[in-house]
C-alpha cells in the first residue's frame, strides 16, 4: 500500500477519534450540568419551623385546592380546618401531624436538572405541578416558609420529582410523600362521630346521655353514670364511633339528636339526618359541629344503617 494512502487512513482515523473525543467532552459537560445525580442531604420543610405552622395550602393542576387552618378555641386547642369545593370541614389532627413529620424528616436530595426548560420533562411546570406550601404566624401575619411543586413519581414509584419556588433546580426525594397529596377529602377529615378531640376522652367523664328521636312516634331515653357496665359500653361506642366519609348533602331530615353531658358542666351534642323521603334507610348523615341547633350543617359525616342502629339502646330500636 502507499504511503500516501496509509497517511490519509491515519488522517481519517485521527479526525474520526478527535470528533468522537469532542462529542464526548460536549456530552460530559452535559451530563454534569443538568444530571449530575449529586445530591445533598435537607428536608422539604425546615424541623424548626414544624411547631409555628398554621396553614397548608394544596392546589392541584386542575385548580382545586385544599386549605388547612389551624384554630384555636377555648374547649378545642389547635384544632385545624380545611376549606375544599365550596365546604369546611374538621380535618384529621394525626394526618396533619404525621404530614408535617414526613416534610420535615432528612432525606436525600438527588440533583437532576439546574435548567427550567427541563420542568415539562417531570411534570413540574406551574399547570402541571401539585403545588404544597406552608405558613407560619409570626407577628400577627402568615408568612410562607415552604412552597414546593411535585411532579410525576419515577417509574418504579419509589421517588418523587420535586422543585421549590425560589430555583429552577429539579430534585428526586424519596416518595413517602405521594400520600399527602391527594385531593380525596376523605383522606383529609375527621371522621370520628363525636370529634376527634372529644373521642380521646374517658367514658367515665360524662354523667348521661340522652337519645331523643323525632317522628310520628318521638321517644326519649336518658342514661346516667351509675358505673354500670352497660353505660360505660355504651360510652364507648358512641365515643369510637367513625364514619365513611364526609358529604354535603341538602334535603335531609333531623331524625335524632343525642347529647352527652360531662362532669365539668359542658356537654357533647350529636345530630342524625336521615334522607327526608325516610325510604332509603342504608345511610345517615351526622352532624357534629358545634352549630346553633336550627342552624343547618354545612357538611355532614355519612354513617351506616348498621352504625346508626348501634347508637340507639335497646327500647328505642
Amino acid at each position: 500500500m502507499k504511503k500516501a494512502s496509509l497517511k490519509r487512513i491515519e488522517l481519517i482515523i485521527f479526525l474520526y477519534c478527535l470528533i468522537l473525543s469532542v462529542l464526548l467532552i460536549i456530552g460530559n459537560i452535559r451530563l454534569k450540568t443538568n444530571f449530575s445525580g449529586e445530591y445533598v442531604q435537607s428536608a422539604l420543610l425546615n424541623e424548626k419551623y414544624k411547631s409555628g405552622i398554621n396553614q397548608i395550602k394544596i392546589t392541584f393542576p386542575d385548580g382545586y385546592k385544599f386549605s388547612f387552618n389551624k384554630k384555636k378555641s377555648i374547649s378545642i386547642d389547635n384544632e385545624w380546618m380545611c376549606d375544599a369545593g365550596g365546604i369546611t370541614f374538621a380535618a384529621d389532627s394525626d394526618t396533619i401531624t404525621k404530614m408535617l413529620e414526613v416534610f420535615c424528616a432528612t432525606r436525600n436530595f438527588i440533583q437532576l436538572s439546574d435548567d427550567f426548560t427541563s420542568w415539562n420533562q417531570f411534570d413540574l411546570t406551574d399547570e402541571q405541578a401539585i403545588n404544597v406550601s406552608f405558613y407560619e404566624s409570626s407577628g400577627g401575619n402568615d408568612i410562607l416558609r415552604s412552597s414546593l411543586f411535585f411532579g410525576r413519581s419515577t417509574s418504579d414509584y419509589s421517588g418523587v420529582y420535586v422543585r421549590n419556588d425560589r430555583k429552577p433546580t429539579v430534585y428526586r426525594v424519596e416518595d413517602n410523600i405521594s400520600t399527602y397529596l391527594t385531593d380525596n377529602a376523605n383522606f383529609w377529615a375527621d371522621l370520628s362521630v363525636v370529634g376527634e378531640n372529644t373521642a380521646h376522652e374517658s367514658e367515665k367523664g360524662f354523667l348521661s346521655v340522652s337519645i331523643n328521636l323525632y317522628g310520628d312516634n318521638t321517644q326519649t331515653k336518658k342514661l346516667y353514670n351509675d358505673g354500670s357496665e352497660s353505660f360505660t359500653s355504651y360510652m364507648h361506642t358512641l365515643l369510637s364511633l367513625r364514619g365513611s366519609g364526609i358529604a354535603s348533602e341538602r334535603d335531609l331530615l333531623l331524625v335524632a339528636t343525642i347529647t352527652a353531658e360531662k362532669q365539668d358542666g359542658k356537654s357533647v351534642s350529636v345530630r342524625v339526618f336521615s334522607h327526608a323521603d325516610d325510604t332509603d334507610t342504608s345511610s345517615y348523615f351526622v352532624s357534629n359541629r358545634t352549630n346553633d341547633d336550627e342552624s343547618y350543617p354545612e357538611y355532614f359525616i355519612e354513617i351506616s344503617g348498621w352504625t346508626y342502629r348501634n347508637l340507639l339502646p335497646s327500647g328505642l330500636m
